[in-house]
């Protein structure tokens, strides 16, 4: 800026860019705030050198005449003017600044790397404690696993055979072929799956337990604590025919059962229980409670392969039937 004023080529109502308001400013408003008066380029308008005695002035300046300093003046206004509607003409992201005596524009700031985030090793305590807790949960799963299979085998040939029953009043020739059917093992425990559905929520909605989960200290109720509803316990019976079972289908029903069994080591439910709302209370089992589980188990399901489980009960209904109609 001295250069420039001593060759004449500005004065003291020259725009210059004024870093600290970030705009233009005439040259003399511009450097008083940092220099506390007359700058050095400022001086060098009035004339002279910097260093020269204050009222000494150059022969240049003492050339200048009002009209002229009055033109400038004009001329620095009316270029303020066409700044200031230029940049109001510019989008909204500035355009790089050149400052005066700089011919290319700043370089960008640097561009700090933000830090890797840390690593996050697994707890081992954590660990340990997560594993602790799926070995605890191996004897519920169990327990829920053995009630399901002494309800199909008690409760659900008990449905089938009710259902072949109520089946005799409507279509005899039905009936008769039902009751063959049941003679046969697998057919038996086919139809005592889809058997169990209703007296399993009948059950379920009245007592919250079957006979099954009774045995082993089981009881179904909502996440709320409340009891199961009669459709809420209708849909839990048909999701665990669905995902729980597989329809009784031979290869996928193991798949499925033992895919349950680990869902409840790891998580704790399961996902017919998640659908319904509702959630397992298991009561302290002794001893003797397995070993009486564990004896039904047995039992049952060696009275259902036999095959003799569909004539046996179509005889006790049949003198159950002949003991109300003696009433």
């Amino acid at each position: 800026l001295e250069k420039l004023a001593r060759e004449g080529r500005i004065d003291r109502y020259t725009p210059v860019w004024d870093g600290g308001q970030f705009e233009w400013r005439p040259l003399h408003k511009a450097t008083a705030q940092y220099s506390g008066g007359a700058s050095r380029a400022e001086k060098a308008v009035a004339g002279g050198s910097p260093d020269a005695a204050p009222g000494t002035r150059s022969a240049a300046s003492k050339s200048n005449s009002p009209t002229s300093d009055k033109a400038k003046r004009r001329a620095a206004v009316d270029q303020q003017r066409r700044d200031r509607q230029a940049q109001q003409k510019r989008p909204s992201k500035p355009a790089a600044f050149t400052p005066v005596g700089i011919s290319e524009p700043l370089p960008p700031p640097p561009v700090v790397p933000r830090p890797a985030p840390p690593v996050q090793r697994p707890d081992k305590a954590s660990a340990a404690a997560k594993n602790n807790a799926a070995a605890e949960r191996v004897p519920l799963a169990l327990r829920r696993w053995l009630a399901r299979g002494i309800d199909i085998a008690v409760l659900g040939v008990l449905g089938a055979a009710l259902l072949t029953l109520l089946a005799e009043h409507f279509v005899r020739d039905l009936a008769d072929g039902a009751w063959q059917a049941l003679e046969q093992p697998w057919l038996l425990a086919f139809f005592a799956l889809f058997a169990l559905i209703p007296l399993e929520a009948l059950a379920l909605a009245i007592f919250g337990r079957t006979p099954g989960k009774a045995l082993l200290g089981l009881r179904l109720q909502r996440t709320d604590g409340r009891g199961l509803g009669l459709f809420a316990a209708l849909f839990r019976s048909w999701q665990v025919t669905v995902k729980g079972l597989l329809f009784g289908i031979p290869p996928l029903t193991l798949l499925a059962q033992g895919w349950g069994f680990v869902r409840v080591v790891n998580d704790n439910e399961t996902a017919w229980d998640k659908a319904a709302g509702s959630q397992m209370q298991y009561a302290p089992l002794t001893t003797n409670g397995w070993l009486t589980a564990l004896a039904v188990m047995l039992v049952s399901w060696m009275s259902l392969l036999s095959g003799e489980t569909g004539g046996r009960l179509q005889d006790l209904l049949y003198q159950a039937l002949e003991s109300l109609n003696g009433f």
